[in-house]
């Protein structure tokens, strides 16, 4: 009997050992997602760290963890996973209707910038678990747009970062609109709107949320776009229904929500004192960049600072979806089919007119109207498939607590933005986009949720 006790005493340190060692190597999986993530987020320092690229780092990081996924876990597929996978199959099929139209350069290059921050989907879908985890990787995103405002004040008070925005030069209004290390200026001004979000409902220390509050209004004023003007109204009219909302059902989470909101308001105009109390310039600037904001917006007399918000709009989902089913007319034999197929990545987006120029590609500026003309009914089916069946999961399930609330209100913030904006495939708003997409399709989870 003693023998018998002591064989399956063995055994079981064998399968206790054994489920040590797996969970040991599932928490090294989730670091290299980890650092992908960060990679893509400051995939601006390439310019500087130039062995990420040459040596084609993150592209190994995204081949092992495929690797290990594939053969090496278990999971359930969900309808959302689903989704997600036909939808990179798919951009791969057009890149193979791509190649024979405009060659393997235009293919590689148009597919690559399609699906590259899309993959970051299923990795998190399988190796993200629980919501610490969730929120390591949202501190990261966090801390890249803080990072992001610092390097735009640092231009904005006279700091040359030529060396890692690429000599970059945007005038609106006659003020300049700094590239920062997230990118475009469109691109901290829209995460301005999420950072606010974020400000108002993490009850983290009041520090921690007065330095994310005024790195939104910068980022928000020096971008000087009209999206991020947007995206800001429409995150104060979310944040001010959920305080409603919690008013009549939970008093304590209502009592929080309000004091953020007396809290974030009396700041507000302390940053402004100190701003304009340092340099004449530096309030001439700050006065010009508010003005300019609010002309952008609304529109202008004498329209030096582009059209207004709803003539822009109007712009972009009726002018410019004409114009760009126009030019995938010229470029198609026969149009009705890319109808349903698409008229592949050399007829519009980044790829194709960094490839072919823009006398011959099409900027649409609207990410619905980009996907169409790229996969046709098909793909923009697949895409809007995938972010209803989140929004419909996380609007269930993320109403616990403030903190998933603001996951929440920022997905949507992402989907507000694509009619004048590609999201899917820009590191910063993408990476974003596509965290949440994961976390919406893991089953675990949203168990644990």
């Amino acid at each position: 009997m003693s023998i018998k006790k002591s064989i399956g005493v063995n055994e079981l340190d064998k399968q206790n050992t054994s489920m040590k060692s797996i969970s040991l190597i599932r928490k090294i999986d989730y670091l290299i997602f980890v650092l992908l993530f960060t990679l893509i987020l400051l995939y601006q320092l390439q310019i500087v760290l130039t062995w990420i690229s040459v040596f084609k780092i993150r592209e190994l990081l995204y081949l092992y963890l495929y690797l290990r996924i594939i053969f090496f876990y278990r999971y359930r597929l969900s309808f959302n996973l689903i989704c997600i996978y036909l939808f990179l199959l798919y951009c791969f099929f057009i890149a193979i209707n791509t190649y024979f139209l405009y060659g393997s350069e235009m293919a590689v290059n148009g597919f690559i910038r399609f699906v590259f921050v899309a993959l970051l989907a299923p990795l998190a879908s399988v190796l993200i678990t629980d919501i610490k985890q969730v929120k390591v990787v949202m501190n990261i995103w966090l801390t890249v747009v803080l990072l992001g405002c610092v390097t735009a004040v640092y231009q904005f008070l006279g700091g040359d970062l030529s060396w890692l925005v690429d000599d970059y030069i945007a005038i609106r209004g006659g003020l300049i609109r700094f590239k920062t290390l997230l990118g475009e200026p469109n691109v901290g001004g829209m995460a301005a709107g999420i950072l606010f979000t974020f400000a108002i409902l993490t009850y983290g220390s009041r520090v921690k949320k007065v330095i994310y509050f005024l790195a939104s209004i910068i980022l928000l004023i020096l971008s000087v776009s009209k999206a991020a003007l947007a995206g800001f109204f429409l995150a104060i009219i979310m944040l001010s229904l959920n305080y409603i909302k919690n008013v009549f059902n939970n008093a304590v989470l209502s009592q929080k929500t309000l004091k953020s909101f007396i809290f974030m308001i009396a700041v507000l105009p302390i940053f402004f004192i100190i701003t304009i109390s340092t340099d004449l310039s530096v309030r001439v600037n700050i006065s010009n960049y508010v003005n300019t904001s609010i002309d952008s917006f609304f529109g202008s007399d004498n329209n030096t600072d582009g059209p207004g918000i709803l003539t822009d709009i109007s712009m972009r989902l009726i002018d410019r979806t004409n114009e760009g089913i126009e030019v995938a007319k010229e470029e198609s034999s026969y149009y009705p089919v890319n109808i349903l197929v698409g008229s592949s990545y050399g007829v519009a987006g980044s790829s194709a007119i960094e490839i072919r120029g823009r006398n011959k590609a099409f900027a649409p500026h609207n990410m619905f109207l980009e996907t169409y003309l790229v996969g046709g009914i098909i793909l923009l089916a697949l895409f809007m498939t995938i972010i209803i069946k989140t929004l419909l999961t996380i609007v269930s399930l993320f109403r616990s607590d403030n903190y998933k609330k603001a996951i929440l209100i920022a997905f949507i913030l992402t989907i507000a933005y694509m009619p004048s904006y590609p999201i899917i495939y820009q590191p910063v708003l993408g990476a974003f986009f596509w965290l949440v997409i994961g976390i919406s399709s893991n089953r675990k989870l949203l168990m644990n949720s």
